[in-house]
């Protein structure tokens, strides 16, 4: 009937009763519709559910097995008034064990044919089974009998256990098996942020819903079913030489480490010199599997700081002892985390100071110190990923030619930052001096700025002291 219905094309499962010895179908119109023939009699039957319990046998258990071999539980429809069984599986230290099997064998078939046995005693008609969430618990939905029920996990086995069922009644069982559960608890080293040239990754996951490869019984074939789970997971990142130590069980380097999650939001830059693991760890269960969704919203390559020098032109020449103006913008997407400027082509570096919120800055350089020479002035900025953005320029001083273009010693040369940053009003009073100092060697051509309230700090380093004037 089964075959002949899909043959029709009209959906159409098989439904067993095992446990007193019968089959029939249920086909598909709006919901499952019950649909018999007892082929022995002639009879037939549609849509009569009822027609089992009571004027024949007390029903054990009802089942529906797709042509996959696929089964599920149809006690809930009204084949037979059911009671509830739930039965936790605990390991040896009171942790749940997931994954363990239930078997119910029904004694209702041996009881019809030899109503005076001895309760129990008859061999046992297994009729259904399923299996412990990550609660350690599984619930099974039995009709009015007698059952022997087996019980096996990975951890170990209980012994047979007779209970007797009562429709509409709920029994709860408890039971500890030998064996202990792994522990696969996430302790890295240490965590933090992740810095160098990198591009920013950003994605949404959340837990669906949790899956154990089960068994037919009847059939030894293995499906995925949904079962009941704890809906978190461990998330976390890390480069490939440490997951392997992860797999391992060795200690590792992780970043972003998120525990017991459910949903969320990640995003983050990566660099780019090597390959990266975003890690879902599920070492929890014993063998259910959780189904995640994660949905890429963006991959961006994280794009270098733009920094430029508008002034002077490229190739200017000035006079020993004049005052240098250099200006120019920095910007970046995330924001520019550092300035620098050098004065002998990138040999020594040191820090402009600005307002992080107008991309605007300005150094002045005083030349009394120099010598004839070239002078190449390069200035880099980073942004928050470390990524660097670079501009250069050539200044002409004095005859030009090769010069003393070295500049080792700053400090013979006084570079003096200036920001345009009047906000930054907790600035150490060092810097007010150095600033006022300078004013006052440099005369008149500074009273211009005098009214500026801006932040100015000589970051030069002092001969054999080795610690810039900000830093003291």
């Amino acid at each position: 009937s089964t075959a002949g219905g899909r043959t029709a094309l009209i959906p159409t499962q098989g439904v067993v009763e095992i446990g007193e010895d019968h089959v029939w179908q249920e086909f598909w119109h709006g919901r499952w519709v019950h649909w018999d023939n007892w082929w022995s009699d002639g009879g037939t039957g549609v849509d009569v559910p009822e027609t089992y319990d009571g004027n024949w046998w007390h029903v054990s258990v009802v089942w529906a097995f797709r042509p996959d071999d696929y089964i599920r539980n149809v006690n809930h429809r009204p084949y037979t008034p059911t009671g509830t069984l739930k039965i936790t599986i605990l390991d040896r230290f009171g942790e749940p064990v997931d994954g363990a099997i239930i078997l119910a064998n029904s004694h209702s078939y041996a009881t019809k044919l030899n109503p005076a046995h001895t309760p129990f005693t008859p061999p046992p008609i297994p009729c259904f089974w399923n299996y412990t969430d990550t609660n350690g618990e599984c619930l099974l939905k039995l009709g009015e009998n007698d059952y022997t029920i087996n019980i096996w996990s990975r951890l170990g086995s209980v012994p047979d256990q007779q209970i007797s069922i009562e429709e509409g009644q709920e029994y709860s069982r408890t039971f500890v098996v030998d064996g202990r559960k792994p522990t696969h608890d996430i302790q890295p080293n240490n965590q933090g942020g992740i810095s160098g040239d990198s591009e920013t990754i950003s994605f949404g996951f959340k837990v669906l819903e949790g899956t154990q490869e089960q068994v037919n019984l009847f059939e030894a074939t293995r499906h995925p079913q949904p079962i009941f789970m704890n809906r978190d997971i461990d998330f976390f990142i890390c480069d490939e030489e440490n997951y392997v130590n992860y797999l391992k069980g060795y200690p590792f380097d992780c970043y972003d480490l998120e525990e017991n999650a459910v949903e969320g939001t990640v995003e983050v830059s990566v660099p780019k010199d090597r390959d990266w693991y975003f890690v879902f760890s599920n070492t929890e269960p014993l063998q259910t599997g959780k189904k995640i969704e994660i949905v890429v919203e963006k991959v961006i390559e994280n794009e270098e700081p733009l920094v430029e020098i508008t002034e002077p032109v490229d190739g200017v020449k000035v006079e020993i002892g004049d005052i240098v103006i250099i200006k120019g913008n920095a910007t970046d997407d995330s924001g520019i985390e550092r300035l620098e400027i050098s004065l002998n082509g990138g040999k020594r570096w040191g820090n402009i100071l600005m307002n992080y919120n107008n991309p605007g800055w300005f150094y002045e350089w005083n030349t009394s110190n120099t010598s004839d020479g070239d002078y190449k002035i390069k200035v880099r900025a980073y942004d928050s990923q470390d990524c660097k953005g670079e501009d250069s320029i050539k200044v002409i001083v004095g005859k030009g030619d090769e010069g003393e273009d070295l500049l080792d010693e700053l400090a013979d040369n006084r570079y003096l930052a200036v920001g345009a940053c009047a906000a930054l009003a907790a600035a150490a009073v060092v810097a007010v001096v150095v600033f006022r100092r300078k004013k006052k060697e440099l005369g008149e051509e500074y009273h211009e700025e005098e009214d500026h309230e801006d932040i100015v700090e000589d970051w030069a380093e002092d001969k054999g002291e080795g610690e810039s004037v900000k830093d003291g």
